[in-house]
């Protein structure tokens, strides 16, 4: 089964909705039409990025950083210092930020949600708070501590307590990069910091419906050590501790048993989180190989298991990557019609749908004005119709296997097609992802089909076509299409009488 998730970044958003007053808006006051809208298209979970509250730190590390600030003023011009808030990732409260509503938005905007069979989902970031946290000065135990000599060798990843200059924490960060210098890293090889992110995780999980975790894996415990080293070692000098999101997933689900559990995960670590109790894992292995153009590893890719397909979650653009429009080009609606009906949960970009095409950095509160692609955003209006039928998301999902039309001919590599069906409702999704015309044969599944001919008729397009049983059983679906070019066809026995198309095998 496949769902939707919607993401929008809140405070960028909100300030162009126009029912949200100039002083800010209660979340809690989004239209029901709207709502409804996004019922129509198919969402079941909207995603609220960046609800929590961050400290005035956060802001002015990022003006103090001269790469983030050309950043800024890249996606936004005269974006400094007006527009920077900060990072949503550096939280200093699990609490609504006060811009936003009250103490009880998120339960009203939760059960408005509900009202129309969508799901709330809010941001988790497990890894690190941000520096100027309340736990820095009351219980500074909780986090990673530092040395003088770490100080010196690594001022990047480590700051000193303010008001208390000898004790030294550690900056979040992952393994391959330098710290996130406007938040301080946890120590979840403590007993005490893991009972209070499961509590702070609690109180969350009481206000939503869905976490998407941040970052996730960097929690994982050989990832914590070898981030760490000794550093990481507190309480289990002699072995490891149970994972961290075993219990905390465990504690969650025994008082919301529906709880979604969303990671952020990376370096193939998708199946061990999984495994840990995590319903959804990012599949940025898909995303990379579209972006590459590389359909051979693709469709390797979609071989892998169903209990692990339906546990990925797809997508072609979120706030950490560049936008759709402008790293696909002309493929966009190739590689977005490819993932429209994948086993797993879709996850679509607020103004995805429009064509927009500039990236804003998650420390803004505002974008540039950018015209609506139409075409773009008719095309998804189509697609997300077509993805939302019960075939495509309740349907057998088969791969199909695409081979050379011709010896020493390679453009299939680009070519990706798999197979729905639900009943006697069928559905072949072809894509060419490269930039080039290329030509393959694709298998096609031929078990309750005993008419002599087949009708393959293109939604996207109403183009139709017209092939023989026997052809396809000896050789295949014959394909030679554009780069770029997308297909879903409703296969169905043809019009008795109708003969195959012309030349067709």
């Amino acid at each position: 089964m496949s769902g939707m998730v919607y993401e929008i970044n809140t405070e960028v958003w909100l300030r162009e909705q126009t029912w949200s007053s100039a002083n800010g808006s209660d979340l809690a006051d989004i239209p029901d039409g709207l709502i409804e809208e996004w019922a129509r298209m198919g969402i079941d979970i909207v995603w609220f990025l960046g609800v929590w509250k961050t400290g005035a730190a956060s802001r002015r590390i990022c003006l103090e950083n001269e790469g983030l600030r050309a950043s800024f003023e890249q996606a936004l011009p005269g974006a400094v210092p007006n527009h920077v808030v900060g990072s949503p990732f550096s939280i200093v409260d699990y609490s609504l930020r006060p811009e936003f509503g009250d103490e009880t938005t998120l339960l009203r905007l939760r059960e408005k949600l509900h009202a129309h069979g969508i799901r709330l989902m809010l941001d988790f970031v497990p890894n690190h708070l941000a520096v100027d946290h309340p736990w820095i000065q009351k219980h500074p135990e909780r986090f990673v501590r530092g040395a003088e000599v770490m100080m010196e060798r690594e001022p990047h990843n480590y700051f000193r307590v303010p008001g208390n200059p000898s004790r030294i924490l550690a900056h979040g960060r992952d393994p391959y990069f330098p710290g996130w210098t406007d938040t301080a890293q946890v120590n979840i090889f403590s007993n005490e910091t893991r009972r209070a992110l499961v509590e702070m995780l609690l109180a969350v999980s009481d206000v939503c419906d869905a976490v998407r975790c941040d970052m996730a894996m960097l929690l994982v415990n050989n990832v914590f050590k070898r981030t760490w080293g000794d550093l990481s070692i507190k309480e289990y000098p002699s072995g490891d501790p149970p994972e961290f999101w075993v219990e905390a997933i465990a504690a969650v689900k025994q008082r919301h048993p529906d709880f979604v559990f969303l990671a952020e995960v990376y370096w193939g670590l998708e199946r061990e989180m999984q495994e840990m109790g995590f319903d959804y894992t990012y599949d940025k292995n898909l995303y990379d190989c579209l972006r590459a153009g590389d359909g051979a590893t693709a469709r390797n890719l979609l071989r892998a298991p169903k209990e692990f397909q339906t546990k990925l979650v797809r997508f072609i653009e979120n706030h950490d990557e560049s936008r759709a429009a402008s790293v696909f080009g002309t493929r966009q609606k190739a590689v977005a019609t490819l993932i429209s009906a994948l086993p797993g949960l879709l996850l679509y970009h607020e103004g995805q749908f429009d064509g927009r095409r500039v990236h804003v950095p998650v420390q803004l509160d505002a974008r540039p004005q950018e015209t609506v692609d139409e075409t773009v955003s008719r095309f998804y209006k189509r697609l997300l119709a077509i993805a939302h039928e019960p075939v495509m998301r309740e349907g057998e999902f088969q791969p199909l296997a695409v081979r050379e039309a011709w010896r020493e001919n390679v453009t299939f590599h680009v070519i990706v097609t798999y197979w729905r069906s639900l009943g006697d409702q069928r559905r072949l999704v072809v894509a060419n992802i490269g930039e080039h015309q290329a030509q393959s044969y694709t298998s096609v599944p031929l078990d309750g089909f005993s008419c002599p001919v087949l009708e393959f008729r293109d939604l996207m397009s109403e183009a139709c076509y017209y092939r023989s049983r026997n052809g396809l059983a000896r050789k295949g679906l014959y394909l030679d299409i554009a780069g770029g070019a997308y297909h879903i066809f409703r296969v169905q026995p043809a019009p008795p009488g109708r003969e195959p198309d012309p030349d067709s095998e």
